[in-house]
């Protein structure tokens, strides 16, 4: 089976809203849940967003019959990691803006509601946890992407030669 660009687009793709989806549902319960008690679920979704760039590189090694070499996994992983990133980040801020209000007009009277009320300790009513939520999204499922392309092309990487032809130990 050979692989093309346009076959290797639609699984980048693919890779990358199955990452996304994956970073999305533990952070949308947290942001739409009742509080900011579940502080943990963004983190989760960080992990499973790690794991799913791991096995992207799996299922792609195993597309191209073991034989992709260091550098089609490692630009596998990149690539799904900066598309999953950037679609985190836009759903995050879209949950985020839904949650606390970012786009709606705020009268005097709110403003001092919100700042009389008294919230969780975690986070003020500075919508604080939104603002963690977007940068979680992009920032540290950035870095965990790059983490797991570097972890999973080398992992995945099968029958490692020297330039003499001699298999790696």
């Amino acid at each position: 089976m050979s692989l093309n660009q346009s076959s290797l687009n639609s699984r980048y793709i693919v890779y990358a809203l199955i990452a996304s989806i994956a970073y999305l549902l533990p952070t949308a319960y947290f942001l739409l849940g009742n509080g900011n008690t579940k502080i943990w679920l963004p983190y989760l979704g960080n992990f499973l967003f790690f794991i799913s760039i791991v096995v992207a590189i799996a299922f792609f090694n195993v597309e191209a019959h073991q034989h992709a070499n260091m550098k089609s996994l490692l630009y596998t992983g990149l690539r799904t990691t900066i598309i999953a990133a950037i679609f985190c980040a836009i759903v995050a801020f879209i949950l985020a803006a839904i949650k606390y209000g970012y786009f709606e007009e705020k009268t005097n009277e709110a403003i001092e509601a919100a700042q009389s009320t008294v919230t969780n300790s975690a986070f003020n009513n500075n919508n604080q946890a939104g603002v963690m939520v977007i940068i979680n999204a992009l920032i540290v499922n950035f870095i965990m992407g790059i983490l797991g392309s570097l972890i999973g092309s080398s992992v995945n990487k099968r029958n490692q030669t020297t330039v003499k032809g001699k298999e790696l130990i």
